[in-house]
């Protein structure tokens, strides 16, 4: 259950049902839904540069 939950399809169905109910929340939901793709973002920017200090140590 926790795993379909997690899921970006839900979530964008999620979305599309907001933005269909109301336009308030409907923002909400696309500046929610940039907001976790800019942590996601910073995730992948921050574990490439730990792997690239960690290939350097290594060579």
């Amino acid at each position: 259950m926790s795993s379909t939950l997690s899921s970006p399809s839900l979530l964008l169905r999620l979305c599309v049902s907001l933005l269909t109910a109301n336009a308030a929340q409907s923002q909400w939901c696309v500046s929610c839904y940039h907001a976790g793709f800019i942590i996601l973002s910073r995730v992948d920017l921050l574990l490439f540069q730990s792997l690239t200090q960690l290939s350097r140590h290594v060579v």
